[in-house]
């Protein structure tokens, strides 16, 4: 899959609620020229993100994930004030693009971009810490991993988030293959973890891949 089709909802909510800056328009233009606009989230999710930032008041974020930075400005667009946002990106071709259009943007002085393996690159975050919000939209088959890390990291009654939970419907159609099989099974994982009530208050919102949205207890 090399793109992704709005459903009826986000085309609604993107024609009356979603105004975006050309710089957006530019960066989905360069993930569909790059075949990987399919990964990118949709400006009805990236506002969601945006607004769950400005009413926590969250500060200081992590993003496991950048690819070409949509996402992490979004995020830093709801830091109300001073604050920062950290992300990750494995990619050295992605985390170039990722600060090209990040420099054009009026919070690139809130955005750090972290080019290497996430798994280094989050011991390093560690002192950086606590966070009051983790953004998790990186490879599937570490969610697990990603998520013990965000609730060690992230201050209690901070926010952990998370895209593409439901894989496309696989979490419940379980497929045939054993690649995908392994995805499923480990963001199964994922998804026992984060809906323990005991670790966090967490929901799925029913976007088009599901983010999944958790307080820390």
């Amino acid at each position: 899959m090399s793109t992704r089709d709005w459903t009826p909802q986000e085309v609604f909510t993107q024609k009356h609620y979603i105004q975006e800056e050309d710089l957006f328009s530019k960066i989905r233009v360069q993930a569909k020229e790059k075949k990987c606009d399919f990964m990118m989230v949709a400006p009805t999710e990236a506002r969601l993100l945006q607004s769950l930032v400005e009413v926590s008041g969250s500060k200081k974020i992590v993003e496991i994930g950048t690819l070409f930075g949509y996402t992490a400005i979004y995020l830093a667009q709801g830091i109300l004030g001073e604050g920062k946002v950290w992300t990750c990106e494995l990619s050295y071709e992605n985390a170039e693009i990722a600060r090209k259009f990040i420099s054009q943007s009026q919070v690139s002085d809130k955005i750090d971009v972290i080019q290497g393996n996430a798994h280094e690159s989050l011991r390093e975050l560690e002192k950086m810490g606590p966070f009051d919000c983790v953004f998790i939209d990186a490879d599937k088959n570490g969610y697990p991993d990603y998520l013990e890390w965000a609730e060690k990291n992230v201050k209690k009654g901070g926010l952990v988030i998370a895209d593409n939970t439901v894989l496309d419907g696989a979490v419940w159609n379980l497929p045939d293959d054993e690649t995908n099989k392994k995805r499923v099974q480990n963001m199964m994982i994922f998804h026992k973890s984060f809906s323990d009530p005991k670790r966090f208050r967490s929901t799925i919102y029913p976007s088009y891949d599901g983010i999944a949205v958790g307080v820390k207890i």
